[in-house]
């Protein structure tokens, strides 16, 4: 078949949008967690703990990827072939000790490096809640290994229930203990540490009760099979993490923790938007695109990813002019007046972040080529930028020049991801398609920003609802394509 067969392109897309509506659901309901919790913290801590709170999350992921050291995805990888073999225990085993192993170690060097650093350079307070909270590296990699079995068992349905249900868990636990016992980050932290160390001591429970997680099964090679396939992804989780949270430590080192608080909360409020269109993407996209390269071919596979490309822009480009059109009313709403300086920085990083997440088809088509050392390598360039430019821009801009480093790394590492896919795998580019929801998006911007009511929220829905009336309505008049595709959305949904 070849591009010309628009039946089967659609039929992979609708397959795309399937899977993504599945991933979407879950990421919905743990993303509801952060609007949730996002306007209590900013009001209950000051703006100094709610950036210390920031960086010790940034801290914890970072430590986590590194306790994992890709294992987990050595278990998805080889699951299937030791379940065939009746050696789950052997698989499960091995890569459980190993990062539980690996876990308490780092956490006692997380604790003694607290110990040795000058206070001139970090608080004392500070340095205080990174060792009370170095037992959660351990808690969270035990958790994070043991969700990583359930996906590997395809029990997803238990997998996102658990998920939800640790990060609601947890988020009460935190809150109550707040409100009511420690109204401080002693208090969060051990709620997150009470809520996350009960469902992680449940599953290992489950495990060893089936007895597929028993010590006598620890095996040298098997760890040996896993770490040669799970180290190079793990190369890419620890790259990606500094160059996502790099910054974070410069604008503390050179601006202080109130600072801090305030990039923190646009940086944040951007990644909502970010994740809830892109973290569907990402998890879906690999899988169909692939099976197209395999079962249909090459000119198949571009005509889905240029269409795949084409219709992310489509919501993408107004996402983000109305996202940085309500900006100001959504830091008022969400995080308080405190907090309004954040507003300048949000059209900095929702640009930067959206922007890569469109990247993500390119991305795709070099992991199709198997070009994943080009992709670390990659990374490694815009890691190394960012940090030179936070270093630059920070002393003489503050906070805007960490805003504005974010987006110059971004936009350089989608330029350099572009260039090389299309050299490997070149696919179509609507152009005009693409250039139209530019100016339809700026249009509905320039509306929008004429709109106000009394109140932040009372702006913010009025926004919202006349920038989705006029983005549909130039869309739905201009653009023949799509007014057909959802004329035939429509009719399929009567029964017509």
């Amino acid at each position: 078949m070849t591009s010309e067969s628009p039946g089967n392109v659609m039929s992979d897309f609708r397959k795309l949008v399937q899977q993504s509506s599945h991933y979407l659901s879950g990421n919905t309901l743990m993303m509801l967690s952060g609007f949730v919790s996002f306007p209590i913290l900013t009001r209950i801590f000051s703006v100094s703990d709610y950036g210390t709170l920031n960086l010790m999350s940034s801290s914890l992921v970072i430590a986590i990827a590194i306790c994992k050291m890709g294992l987990q995805n050595s278990v998805t990888r080889f699951y299937e072939e030791f379940k065939r073999d009746n050696r789950q225990a052997d698989l499960y085993s091995t890569i459980f000790l190993s990062v539980l192993s690996v876990s308490l170690v780092f956490a006692f060097l997380s604790w003694m490096v607290t110990q040795w650093i000058k206070t001139d350079v970090v608080s004392g307070d500070t340095l205080a809640l990174f060792s009370f909270i170095a037992v959660l590296i351990v808690i969270r990699s035990g958790y994070e290994i043991l969700s990583t079995f359930l996906r590997a068992e395809q029990r997803t349905k238990l997998l996102n229930a658990i998920a939800v249900g640790v990060r609601y868990g947890s988020l009460s636990l935190s809150l109550i203990i707040v409100f009511w016992i420690m109204r401080n980050l002693y208090g969060f932290w051990f709620g997150v540490m009470l809520g996350e160390g009960v469902v992680a001591v449940a599953l290992a429970f489950v495990y060893i009760r089936s007895r597929k997680l028993q010590c006598g099964e620890f095996s040298f090679p098997v760890l040996r099979k896993a770490l040669q396939y799970g180290v190079p992804h793990f190369a890419w989780d620890i790259i990606g993490s500094i160059f996502i949270y790099a910054d974070r430590y410069l604008v503390q080192y050179y601006l202080g923790s109130e600072a801090l608080g305030i990039y923190s909360a646009g940086y944040n409020l951007s990644q909502y938007m970010y994740e809830f269109l892109a973290h569907p993407l990402n998890r879906a996209i690999l899988p169909v695109a692939m099976a197209a390269w395999v079962q249909k071919g090459e000119e198949e596979t571009k005509e889905f990813l240029s269409k795949t490309l084409r219709y992310y822009l489509l919501i993408a480009i107004p996402g983000t002019f109305g996202f940085i059109a309500v900006s100001e009313n959504v830091v008022l709403l969400m995080a308080s007046e405190k907090y309004r300086e954040a507003a300048e920085l949000i059209p900095y990083i929702v640009v930067g972040g959206m922007t890569f997440a469109g990247c993500l088809v390119f991305r795709t088509t070099l992991l199709i080529k198997q070009k994943t050392g080009l992709l670390a390598c990659l990374m490694v360039f815009a890691c190394i930028l960012n940090i030179v430019m936070n270093v630059l821009l920070i002393p003489r801009c503050g906070l805007v020049g960490a805003a504005l480093s974010t987006l110059l790394s971004y936009l350089s590492l989608v330029a350099l991801i572009v260039f090389f896919s299309l050299r490997h795998l070149p696919i179509r580019i609507e152009t005009v398609p693409i250039l139209r929801y530019v100016l339809f998006g700026f249009i509905m911007f320039l509306v929008v920003g004429e709109i106000e009511f009394g109140s932040a929220a009372g702006s913010l829905g009025g926004k919202v609802v006349c920038g989705v009336v006029i983005y549909g309505a130039l869309v739905s008049i201009f653009d023949r394509e799509i007014r057909e595709k959802a004329r035939g959305l429509v009719n399929a949904r009567l029964g017509k």
